[in-house]
């Protein structure tokens, strides 16, 4: 006779088991893939705010390590204008400008102009190139923050070789100078020669540049409105950064001319000259939320605290300190 063994197979339970365990296990690497998309996510974020602080902090050192460079002239307020051809009735006349008269423009004399706590309803008033509905209010409704970089190009060119049209050029022997505008011509010169220093003298573009931080995209970012070569001189505006929530200064003040800063001050007002130094904070955010994360932190910026809305965006403090020489130059004469 042929013994036939019984194959039973798995009972309800034991498959109710095997199932359950299946369950933990799928649920594990679902949950362990979930975390690893989540941090990887966070670290992109991360990285792109500290690249984007990167190349902000640089563009700020920069700028401040040239502002007051005037091609070897000792201050900017011994530059005389070439009224011929910077009156506003000629090329240089500016449309779109920042400010009553020409003074945000051509002001030589004062090389940093800085404007805090800059909002929507005030802008206008302040500074009238910057759309109000453009300006990013803050990340608390506080405002932001402008300023205003003037210096000249690190390549001059002599007084006798072609310039570039519709430009304003600082044209120094070292010891004076005179602001004239080039006009439609290659080989225009400036209308009141009298006023320019022709030996040993150079031409040197001059440059305005105005930071600020515009939300018209949705997304706060760095922009920059600078002079543009046109038929007629007219203000340009291009965006650099996303993500650059707020900048805030604080510049150092040498009191005793010692060259060391004795304090600090968002508001150096008529002591520009006074400047030695400058300590630079960004506020940023990251391009793109994270849902599962809740931003109600507090953030210093020097003597400026913000507190994050509580919305889904990472932000980062970064920070840095420079020296301007120039305007420390400038002071000794």
């Amino acid at each position: 006779m042929i013994n036939i063994k019984q194959n039973n197979g798995l009972t309800l339970v034991e498959l109710m088991i095997a199932m359950l365990l299946g369950l933990i296990v799928v649920g594990a690497v679902i949950f362990m893939f979930l975390e690893v998309k989540n941090s990887s996510r966070q670290n992109e974020n991360i990285g792109r705010m500290q690249e984007n602080a990167r190349y902000t902090l640089n563009l700020f050192t920069q700028e401040l390590r040239n502002a007051g460079f005037y091609g070897g002239m000792l201050k900017g307020s011994y530059v005389e204008m070439d009224n011929a051809t910077l009156n506003p009735d000629s090329d240089a006349a500016v449309s779109d400008n920042c400010s009553s008269g020409d003074d945000w423009l051509y002001n030589i004399g004062n090389p940093i102009w800085y404007k805090t706590g800059l909002t929507q309803s005030d802008i206008n008033g302040e500074q009238g190139c910057i759309s109000s509905t453009d300006l990013y209010d803050g990340a608390d409704g506080n405002g932001t923050d402008s300023i205003s970089i003037r210096s000249v190009s690190a390549d001059p060119i002599a007084v006798t070789d072609d310039v570039k049209t519709n430009t304003v050029y600082l044209r120094t022997n070292g010891s004076s100078g005179c602001l004239w505008h080039s006009g439609d011509s290659v080989t225009n010169s400036p209308n009141n020669p009298a006023i320019c220093p022709s030996a040993d003298a150079f031409d040197w573009e001059f440059q305005t540049n105005l930071y600020y931080i515009d939300n018209s995209s949705g997304t706060p970012r760095l922009c920059r409105k600078k002079l543009s070569q046109t038929t007629a001189t007219t203000i340009t505006s291009e965006c650099l950064v996303d993500g650059i929530e707020r900048f805030y200064i604080e510049f150092g003040l040498d009191n005793d001319f010692d060259a060391l800063a004795e304090n600090y001050t968002n508001d150096p007002g008529a002591s520009t000259e006074a400047i030695v130094s400058a300590r630079v904070y960004l506020l940023v955010r990251g391009e793109t939320p994270d849902f599962s994360y809740t931003n109600d932190k507090t953030y210093n910026l020097g003597g400026l605290s913000i507190t994050a809305p509580g919305d889904n965006f990472y932000r980062k403090v970064f920070s840095t300190t420079v020296l301007l020489r120039n305007l420390t130059n400038l002071r000794n004469f």
